[in-house]
């Protein structure tokens, strides 16, 4: 029965999930990530282990919204009916799909184009950090760069800066950091052997030196997917409990609810989250028009509330102000 009931709300879910995303692909600079879900496969029947790795992908915009779309594999042209409709920038990690050629109508092109692609300072640092870990002091001088550029980051953040204010100090300060980063790894990078776990850190930096460096030319841009990881959290903690779901249809299903229930909660705060589910589910049943999907996104029904109560109040009386 209560898998009745999940199967069903989340069908009635599905439409404004997809909304949602609509919303998400339209900003012009978005986030992308994945993990990974474990989900039965009926061909895996009579092994041991009968589960298949699935992926849940994550996008997150410039604005609250956060939207997710479940793979059965971590192919490019899965996601690519996702990806593609991306308006313009998107921020990711090394994933090489992202530069895999993929039908787009009747004509091929990149995944994500490069003059669109933004890479990831933490993803370029962790490698360097796990090195300096091990007690492999070669990968200090990298390392404290890096530190020294997320001090900054920091120190933006804390002042309040604009998009505006925060690309020009980045020109100035943040930039010539990077470069001297980018020239210390094109120094080393000859002198290591392919199997050295240095090569492979210093390799990856190079691989994603441009997307990387694009990240400073605009203060809207983040230097890193943290915004995305911090949503894909919620997943991680979520999975340590339900382990996979039963089939590739039921990673759909997650995909829809974490859409839903994830912008609620980040627009709404959590308290307001059971209120938004019982009046959205019971619109969509009553047989919403989809021209009405729109004011069911939490921002928007959250305007919609609060205009609906101040339309309530009552108007005090002008006699008894002045008194």
């Amino acid at each position: 029965t209560l898998g009745r009931w999940w199967d069903y709300v989340t069908a009635l879910l599905g439409p404004l999930a997809d909304v949602i995303m609509g919303r998400i692909l339209a900003d012009d600079y978005i986030g992308v990530d994945d993990t990974g879900l474990l989900y039965l496969d009926p061909t895996d029947r009579g092994k041991k282990r009968p589960a298949a790795k699935g992926h849940l992908w994550c996008f997150v915009g410039q604005a609250s919204l956060v939207g997710f779309r479940f793979t059965r594999t971590w192919a490019a042209d899965e996601i690519a009916t996702h990806l593609t409709l991306a308006a313009r920038f998107v921020q990711g990690d090394g994933y090489a799909g992202y530069s895999s050629e993929v039908a787009v109508g009747a004509e091929f092109r990149s995944l994500v184009p490069d003059e669109c692609r933004l890479g990831c300072m933490m993803h370029a640092r962790r490698p360097f950090h796990e090195l300096v870990a091990a007690k492999d002091t070669r990968a200090s001088g990298a390392l404290i760069l890096f530190q020294k550029i997320y001090a900054l980051e920091e120190d933006f953040r804390k002042r309040g800066l604009d998009h505006a204010a925060r690309g020009r100090e980045r020109q100035t300060r943040s930039l010539p950091l990077f470069n001297a980063l980018s020239k210390w790894v094109a120094q080393i990078h000859p002198r290591l052997r392919p199997k050295d776990p240095l090569a492979k850190a210093t390799a990856y930096f190079m691989n994603q030196e441009p997307f990387l460096r694009r990240c400073f030319s605009d203060g809207r841009f983040e230097i890193d997917t943290g915004r995305v990881e911090r949503a894909i959290r919620e997943v991680d903690l979520g999975r340590k409990n339900f382990v996979l779901t039963g089939s590739a249809a039921g990673g759909a299903r997650l995909a829809t609810a974490y859409t839903v229930v994830e912008s609620a909660r980040r627009i709404l705060g959590t308290e307001r989250v059971r209120e938004y589910l019982y009046d959205v589910v019971a619109r969509l049943e009553a047989g919403c028009p989809l021209q009405d999907l729109h004011g069911l996104v939490p921002d928007v029904w959250l305007a919609n509330k609060t205009a609906e109560k101040r339309a309530d109040e009552p108007v005090a009386d002008a006699a008894s102000v002045s008194h």
